[in-house]
């Protein structure tokens, strides 16, 4: 993995992150973040199976950073090699 790619997904950890912990309700606002991850990532799998190759670290990415995890993959897997 280049350190292009590295520093990108941890900026969405951390805005992620942030997120998170300036909710009122940490514990629902990340539930929700984790289900919509894995929701989108389900939906990008159904719709174009070859756009990101399902494994455990986007599986992760996508649970932890919720929907802007999987957009950054995507747009990652698009302009670079991932």
């Amino acid at each position: 993995m280049c350190m292009f790619t590295s520093v990108a997904i941890l900026f969405v950890f951390i805005i992620m992150l942030g997120y998170y912990l300036r909710c009122d309700n940490a514990i629902k606002s990340t539930l929700l973040g984790t289900s919509s991850g894995i929701i989108s990532l389900g939906i990008v799998g159904i719709i174009s199976s070859n756009l990101l190759n399902l494994n455990v670290f986007v599986v992760c990415i996508s649970a932890i950073a919720g929907v802007p995890g999987v957009l950054t993959l995507i747009l990652l897997n698009k302009f670079l090699i991932l």
